[in-house]
């Protein structure tokens, strides 16, 4: 278990005491040396005093140094120990005083004198040891309570789990709660982040109530809780906890006579039944937690094996991705023999053509982009997709694809009068990058393409957040002589005035549109407004997934520039166009 650092108040007090050591040692040497003054030598001739100059031998500032050894690493015990041993000369000397009236120096002095400065190291060791633990206190109480809700903090949370999970330890059985507020952004944009305190504090105080003797509550930072749940609980037990929690949460905050409240998402994972280490539980809790998420907040989901496959699949897609990109692994591109005796993950870039809907000629290709698990097989981009945007993997995937699609391309052209179009997607959280347009050009150059010969298709998404900026990205790259293609028209955020203020050259209608048609009369009403209102604003159109004679005659009949699909070509491997 990680503990507070407190190696320098070690140092400080080691020192201390090594200091005042030497400051007793010379101390004491000095005052009996001083016996051998022309003073005392005085006092010896009169016959009165007995001088015993074995005292003053190495040997008994030997002594004192072991009994000041002794009494500064032994304490107590030690103290009372070495003034017992210090307290048998006194007697010795005090039993010659008392039957032969006779002084003998340094016999008396010599323990009274050490009695007293072994008391002084004592108490001043006690005093030392007392301000360490008082500053190691204070040190813990600030690293192991948030400062802000009184909770326990991270540190005290992280330490807690990594002493529950300590294998050196009995093994012990407990759960944990991550706790997320949903939409807590919102009130500190409407009332801020002073009065966003008071309602995290505020909501600290509803659910402080159910928690009991057996749990720790601490806060993770920002408006993330987690709830340590100490012994065995079953999933019931533990759903009915959260519900408790949860309902805390939502109590409505008055501010200003008006009513403000937030809901809360949660994630449950077990020890050791889900995970092995607190990282591991960690981990799950929050994976669980993002499922909750998922689902619509408000949620509590508990852990499960649909979610460690989940976990498994990305980081299978992870250390794959890290060898491509290091260049340890070859793209390949498997055939259905091939797969079946693949003993390692792979990606593989595969190349679906585009033709012109009037003349069937080729307009160029789409770049699309698998993932061969070895575990779990053939993983479409719409799943493994969003597990890279989740973990940051999909900046470096998205490097890789661009820069290799391009370099596959180039090889497949060279013989080409006419070269067609290059198309890439490109991710929202890619596109978002502060160094995209940078790295965009970067790849551009290294590899030699054309840039008339790009065009990048980019997905409605990118427009939710800021606008303006979006307009402003796409133009510089506009700019750079490359087409930029509007990918999944109609299913998400778009409207016909974004067309309008977007650089677009192209407009691609999604397969979910193409699919009804031309059974389907109000579907082919849409897909015929889509492809008019384009060509008004001088924006050519292609449709996606075109799988029969029938959709590609209507499609013609409508205006459509361009399709691509089944009907006329199926994706394939470079080495296969």
């Amino acid at each position: 278990m990680e503990t507070v650092n407190s190696e320098p108040h070690n140092k400080k007090f080691l020192l201390a005491r090594i200091s005042l050591f030497v400051f007793v040692f010379f101390a004491h040497y000095i005052f009996f040396m001083q016996l051998k003054t022309p003073i005392a030598q005085e006092l010896l001739n009169n016959g009165r005093i007995q001088f015993i100059s074995s005292f003053f031998s190495v040997s008994s500032l030997f002594l004192i140094f072991i009994f000041c050894f002794v009494v500064l690493n032994f304490k107590c015990k030690g103290f009372i120990f070495i003034q017992i041993l210090n307290g048998i000369p006194f007697l010795f000397a005090l039993a010659i005083l008392i039957k032969y009236n006779v002084f003998v120096l340094p016999g008396i002095l010599n323990p009274l004198a050490t009695a007293g400065f072994l008391f002084f190291i004592y108490y001043r060791q006690k005093n030392l040891i007392c301000q360490f633990n008082k500053s190691k206190v204070e040190m813990e109480q600030l690293l192991y309570t948030d400062e802000l809700t009184g909770l326990a903090s991270r540190r005290k949370i992280s330490d807690t789990l990594k002493n529950m999970t300590d294998p050196q330890l009995p093994a012990s059985s407990f759960s944990i709660m991550f706790i997320d507020l949903d939409n807590f952004k919102v009130i500190n944009d409407t009332l801020g982040h002073k009065i966003g305190d008071i309602f995290l504090q505020e909501v600290v105080h509803n659910i402080a109530c159910y928690v009991e003797p057996n749990m720790l509550l601490g806060r993770m930072g920002g408006d993330e809780f987690l709830l340590i749940v100490s012994e065995s609980h079953t999933d019931e037990q533990l759903l009915l906890t959260a519900e408790k929690i949860k309902i805390g949460i939502t109590r409505p905050f008055i501010y200003k006579n008006k009513n403000y409240s937030v809901t809360c998402s949660i994630g449950i994972a077990r020890f050791p039944e889900h995970a092995q280490n607190d990282s591991e539980i960690l981990r799950y809790a929050d994976m669980a937690l993002y499922e909750a998420k998922k689902r619509g907040k408000n949620r509590i989901v508990i852990f499960n094996n649909v979610l460690r496959n989940s976990i498994a699949l990305e980081t299978d897609i992870h250390y794959t991705l890290e060898d491509l990109d290091s260049g340890i692994m070859p793209v390949q591109a498997l055939d259905e023999n091939e797969k079946e005796f693949q003993k390692i993950s792979t990606f593989s870039l595969l190349f679906q053509p585009q033709f012109n809907t009037d003349t069937k000629e080729l307009r160029g290709f789409e770049v699309l982009s698998y993932f061969t698990s070895k575990d779990f097989g053939d993983i479409r981009p719409s799943v493994f997709i969003p597990i890279m945007e989740r973990n940051g993997d999909i900046i470096t995937f998205g490097k890789w694809v661009l820069r290799e699609s391009i370099n596959q391309y180039l090889k497949v052209i060279k013989d080409m009068y006419n070269s067609p179009l290059l198309s890439v997607n490109i991710s929202p959280v890619q596109f978002e990058h502060p160094l995209f347009i940078e790295n965009l050009a970067s790849v551009i150059k290294e590899t030699g393409m054309p840039s008339d010969k790009l065009e990048i298709e980019v997905t409605e998404s990118i427009a939710i957040n800021s606008f303006d900026s979006v307009i402003e990205k796409l133009t510089a790259i506009h700019n750079m002589g490359i087409h930029i293609a509007l990918d999944d028209f109609g299913t998400g955020y778009s409207s016909f005035n974004y067309l309008r203020l977007l650089p677009l050259d192209l407009l691609k209608i999604d397969k979910s549109f193409i699919d009804p048609i031309p059974k389907d009369k109000s579907g082919v009403n849409i897909v015929k407004a889509i492809i008019d209102m384009s060509h008004r604003l001088d924006i050519k159109v292609i449709a996606e997934g075109v799988e029969t004679d029938h959709q590609f005659d209507l499609l013609k009949e409508l205006g459509c520039d361009s399709i691509q699909g089944f009907y006329l070509a199926k994706s394939l491997p470079s080495q296969a166009l």
